[in-house]
């Protein structure tokens, strides 16, 4: 996988052999969708800050690492953080990986759970 300001293209293929993409049983991703978080825990241990980090994939990015995802299984994807609410894209996201037959869930800190927010976490297919 390549993680850089002007290369943001990402391959999981790359770093799974031809044998074990073929045997391999993909079953859990924690992915780490932002840093950016609106609480500054003691006990966290994610380097948060406010507003997105160098090289955060784009939503573009999002769903061509989520098409390579699909390609190798169908895992529970946890989107973390960072707080992964603050993300203006993360319903989009989240819906593009349902949409694939990937199950998505989230790991929120829980401040900005509204029922608004709720209702479009239901919507989108997270779990």
């Amino acid at each position: 996988m390549t993680n850089s300001k002007t290369d943001q293209s990402h391959h999981i293929s790359d770093n799974i052999s031809d044998h074990k993409a073929e045997t391999a049983n993909l079953r859990l991703i924690a992915w780490e969708i932002t840093r950016n978080c609106n609480l500054s825990c003691v006990h966290c241990r994610a380097s948060a800050t406010m507003g997105p980090y160098v090289n955060e994939l784009d939503t573009k990015s999002c769903f061509q690492l989520l098409d390579e995802i699909a390609g190798v299984g169908s895992p529970i994807i946890i989107l973390t953080g960072g707080e992964p609410l603050l993300r203006p894209d993360i319903f989009e996201i989240t819906r593009y990986g349902t949409g694939k037959g990937l199950k998505m869930v989230m790991a929120p800190n829980g401040t900005l759970i509204t029922k608004r927010a709720a209702e479009q976490m239901a919507d989108a297919g997270i779990k």
